[in-house]
């Protein structure tokens, strides 16, 4: 597990709303509940970070946020797991298969391996399409998180886009903020 793993899951857990708002803007925190990845799937071992669920007035999903702090060349096969993984629980528990949300926060471009896509063809015919929504932290304008006062993503700003500031400036706005 590399260094930046387990500070980013202690914080998305002190400040889980704040994560969720990042990735789905406009939901409330009286919509949102954790679920116990542990148990995703029953009788198995999980290696889900965080899930979700959303039960907003629109629509209710699971969201999953996997944050990556390092290099993974098998990424898209670990994420289409785990939503399999994900819908074999909540087929099991009644839920049926509602829509699943994932979402992975890259935060060094090192450990971006730009594949988001897995597809497969029989005969021609297009058998499987699979994506995952990629955050880059880096390229996350820093002036939003503040605007928004996203506190849990605080920790994140000098890592983030913030234009023409020296890291000087940065880390000063960080502070400040």
């Amino acid at each position: 597990m590399a260094n930046i793993d387990v500070p980013v899951k202690r914080l998305m857990q002190s400040s889980m709303g704040d994560w969720v708002k990042f990735l789905v803007p406009g939901c409330k925190e009286d919509w949102i509940k954790e679920m116990d990845a542990s148990k995703v799937p029953a009788k198995k071992e999980s290696r889900l970070d965080k899930l979700i669920l959303v039960d907003s007035p629109d629509e209710k999903f699971i969201l999953n946020i996997e944050p990556q702090g390092y290099l993974d060349y098998k990424m898209p096969v670990r994420m289409l797991r785990y939503r399999a993984d994900i819908w074999e629980y909540t087929v099991e528990i009644g839920l049926g298969m509602p829509s699943v949300k994932q979402a992975v926060i890259y935060f060094y471009k090192e450990h971006d391996n730009r594949e988001y896509l897995l597809s497969d063809k029989w005969d021609g015919i297009e058998t499987l399409k699979y994506s995952f929504k990629a955050i880059r932290i880096w390229e996350i304008e820093s002036n939003i998180i503040i605007r928004n006062k996203l506190e849990g993503l605080y920790p994140l700003i000098p890592l983030m886009n913030s234009g023409d500031e020296t890291e000087e400036e940065i880390i000063e706005k960080t502070i400040d903020v």
